[in-house]
């Protein structure tokens, strides 16, 4: 199967559900399951972007989840179309892509692998450790979802002005 590297938090973004587009600066023609693989690198912009979301403990270096890759826009067409927090999960500078990602699923378990530039090809057990669906009531402990606490785009907006990160700097990849 084929798994495209993210960097933290906006590869547990992408897995919850919480974030619908990933933009890159580069397209494909492949459409389908893609396995979502959080890089082992957590640039400081990346990890005060978790911090302002409540994101704690997360995962590197490891497949953590997947989706489904629906189509890809470019980003920016798309952008106007989008809520402000979605925005604010991408970069959707013009030339750029935004990825349409659906039926996301966070794995319970994380799976240590080496990422790689690209998709790249996986090669995974037969059963998967356990997993969910976004929306899941899943009491563990190590339930992702449960961890997130939703806060409004205007709060996510004034934090990132109180830190000093810019919005247009928060972007996935």
């Amino acid at each position: 199967m084929l798994c495209l590297s993210c960097t933290q938090p906006w590869a547990t973004l992408v897995v919850t559900g919480a974030k619908l587009f990933e933009t890159r600066s580069w397209t494909t023609t492949y459409r389908g399951p893609l396995m979502i693989h959080a890089a082992k690198t957590f640039p400081a912009s990346a990890r005060r972007f978790a911090e302002l979301e409540r994101l704690d403990d997360l995962p590197l270096g490891a497949i953590i989840g997947r989706v489904v890759l629906k189509t890809i826009h470019r980003a920016e067409v798309l952008a106007p179309k989008l809520t402000d927090l979605e925005r604010l999960y991408g970069d959707y500078t013009p030339g750029r892509w935004a990825w349409e990602l659906a039926d996301a699923e966070t794995f319970e378990t994380p799976i240590p692998y080496r990422g790689a530039l690209g998709l790249f090809e996986v090669t995974l057990p037969a059963e998967l450790p356990g997993s969910h669906e976004p929306g899941c009531d899943c009491p563990r402990a190590k339930c992702t979802l449960a961890r997130l606490t939703p806060i409004d785009d205007h709060e996510i907006y004034e934090a990132l002005k109180d830190v000093g990160l810019p919005p247009d700097e928060t972007g996935g990849s």
